[in-house]
């Protein structure tokens, strides 16, 4: 399955970040640019490297190649997610209904 909207961003963002330097997918581990802006102080060779988009997700530094590959996870999983995060907001309501009974309870 092909990304449902090609951006320069997980999820369909229209903006993303992106380098010129040395930049490695943790994902695929595919490395961008080796060797431009590491460990140099010149801003020179920087011009030579292609720009490559990439985000941190899950506590990962993802690259363009492995977009395609988090979403449609994503897209896979979605009714489990949808699942998940409906007990999320149901307990956060919970919680939020005994604070405000608590807080009426100090009212009377």
């Amino acid at each position: 399955m092909a990304r449902f909207e090609d951006s320069p961003n997980l999820f369909g963002y229209g903006v993303g970040t992106s380098t010129s330097g040395e930049v490695i997918c943790e994902v695929c581990k595919k490395v961008y640019n080796k060797g431009i802006g590491v460990d140099d102080e010149s801003d020179d060779d920087w011009e030579d490297g292609e720009s490559v988009s990439n985000i941190e997700f899950a506590g990962l530094q993802v690259c363009e190649c492995c977009f395609e590959k988090i979403e449609n996870e994503v897209l896979t999983r979605m009714p489990d997610i949808l699942k998940w995060y409906k007990k999320i907001v149901a307990s956060k309501k919970n919680q939020v209904s005994e604070a405000e009974a608590l807080l009426n309870g100090l009212e009377g």
